[in-house]
């Protein structure tokens, strides 16, 4: 099995995350995320799952107003022969 990991659409995702992240507030820093999603999605690929999502407490994003109940990050998984494949799909305003 190829221990290879592409990311689909970082730029977008770290663009969202970090407009929408308040790291005062106990969001966790950008590279922490993508090592926790790493191993979230390829723990969630060998269960069978093909989604893997991100969430935000309502303290840790910026605008709490905007963001009442938190917010989500949805990403695509998969394995393939380039080995996991993680896409970010959409942030998710009302959980």
């Amino acid at each position: 099995m190829n221990d290879q990991v592409t990311l689909i659409g970082l730029n977008n995702f770290l663009g969202t995350y970090d407009l929408n992240a308040d790291f005062t507030g106990g969001a966790p820093e950008p590279g922490e995320v993508l090592l926790g999603l790493i191993d979230s999605a390829a723990d969630g690929v060998e269960h069978g799952m093909n989604t893997c999502c991100l969430i935000l407490q309502r303290n840790q994003c910026e605008n709490e107003v905007a963001f009442p109940h938190g917010a989500r990050f949805e990403f695509n998984i998969e394995r393939s022969a380039l080995g996991l494949v993680i896409g970010y799909d959409r942030m998710v305003e009302n959980l």
